[in-house]
């Protein structure tokens, strides 16, 4: 992720975000590559050096660009830096000055269909894809480190439930009691208790990357999409969990589909694909297929049903948008209205919010300071004193 051309070298900077964060370079000319250090979203300075986030802070490390090797040991430069993924919190000039832009992550809030406010976390950082337990008694999150955490709702604890490596939308199985996940860079699909004991399961091991997105109400099947790095379209295939494990593909069409999500009933699956240039959001009847219903006007993403089953959600930008739905005989779809806009961070294929039993909205609203900068240009004097991890 984030490559970055070294000057007039044939070296590129990047950044490897699972099973954990580090520094990489890797040559044009081979094609080979090696992990430099610990850290991401690297930035190079024509000063000689790198500048690394770790978590809460940026670190400098002297580096030989044409070497493509580190040459120093890091050191501390800033204290205080949020997670710089979502907007790039700093970037390096080509004479080396240094800016540093005021975004301060994100905030994890409940608020209602008009997007009022009804109270938060309480805890500001990054918290991705949050998933709510299907009793509404649990919220899992992938946070900072790519791991997986539980909060209890109605306790105010939390638990790890993966330690690291983990990409995308954390899955409750229907029970509660588990969670299907991935790990960055592998090709299996895992299980593991949402209490976070024993040992993980491997459901599946498949061609590319799958990333699982729903499971049908009765359990019985596992929606997922999977990517490749070899620039293959994602397709939406299931798993299923009776008997011995089989698994086939859903919907093909040689565009980009994922983030399936089934209906209450199990009698719909609604998914994100990019057939017709830009991301929409289409229903199919399960499990043979045959007609299907676009949903969403104007582009849509991560699609979420009801859980009374009578309206599908879906994120459009910043907005939430709703469509009223016919599940239990034929299905119909009525005419999407929007819910609420507001500064959250809702789209991408999937779901970037969930919707609990109540119907209250878990939505990312990000949190930005006021409209300032800090610019660094003086580095030798700021190295003679480092900021503390």
């Amino acid at each position: 992720m984030n490559p970055e051309h070294l000057g007039d070298s044939r070296m590129v900077l990047f950044d490897l975000v699972s099973p954990s964060m580090r520094v990489g370079v890797a040559s044009l000319d081979t094609g080979e590559w090696n992990v430099l250090l610990e850290g991401a979203f690297p930035k190079f300075s024509p000063t000689g050096h790198l500048v690394v986030w770790r978590p809460s802070s940026l670190w400098t490390v002297p580096f030989d660009a044409a070497a493509g090797e580190v040459a120093g040991e890091p050191a501390p430069l800033l204290a205080d830096i949020s997670y710089p993924g979502l907007y790039g919190t700093y970037d390096v000039s080509d004479d080396g000055t240094l800016v540093v832009a005021p975004f301060r992550g994100n905030r994890l809030l409940w608020v209602d269909r008009a997007g009022r406010e009804l109270g938060s976390f309480e805890r500001v950082g990054f918290a991705g894809h949050p998933g709510i337990s299907p009793d509404g008694s649990r919220v899992a999150l992938r946070e900072l480190e790519n791991a997986t955490w539980v909060e209890d709702l109605q306790r105010g604890t939390r638990h790890r439930v993966v330690a690291e490596g983990t990409t995308g939308v954390p899955v409750w199985a229907p029970d509660g009691e588990r969670i299907a996940y991935t790990i960055g860079g592998e090709t299996g699909i895992y299980l593991q208790r949402s209490d976070g004991t024993g040992e993980r399961e491997l459901l599946l091991e498949h061609d590319g990357f799958p990333e699982p997105s729903a499971w049908s109400p009765d359990g019985r099947w596992l929606a997922f999409h999977e990517s490749s790095l070899s620039g293959k379209k994602s397709d939406v295939w299931v798993l299923s969990m009776a008997g011995t494990p089989a698994v086939r593909t859903f919907v093909g069409t040689g565009a980009n589909e994922q983030a399936a999500a089934f209906s209450p009933n199990g009698r719909f699956i609604a998914y994100v694909s990019d057939e017709s240039g830009r991301n929409e959001i289409y229903v199919q009847a399960f499990p043979d297929g045959g007609r299907r219903w676009t949903l969403s006007v104007g582009g849509g993403a991560g699609p979420i049903w009801s859980h009374d089953g009578r309206e599908l959600f879906y994120a459009r930008g910043t907005e939430i948008w709703a469509v009223p739905v016919e599940t239990e005989r034929e299905f119909t779809a009525d005419v999407p209205t929007q819910l609420f806009d507001g500064p959250y961070g809702l789209e991408g294929g999937h779901p970037h919010y969930d919707v609990s039993p109540d119907g209250r909205f878990l939505v990312n609203r990000l949190s930005f300071s006021a409209p300032t900068f800090t610019v660094i240009v003086d580095w030798p004097e700021i190295l003679k004193h480092p900021a503390t991890e």
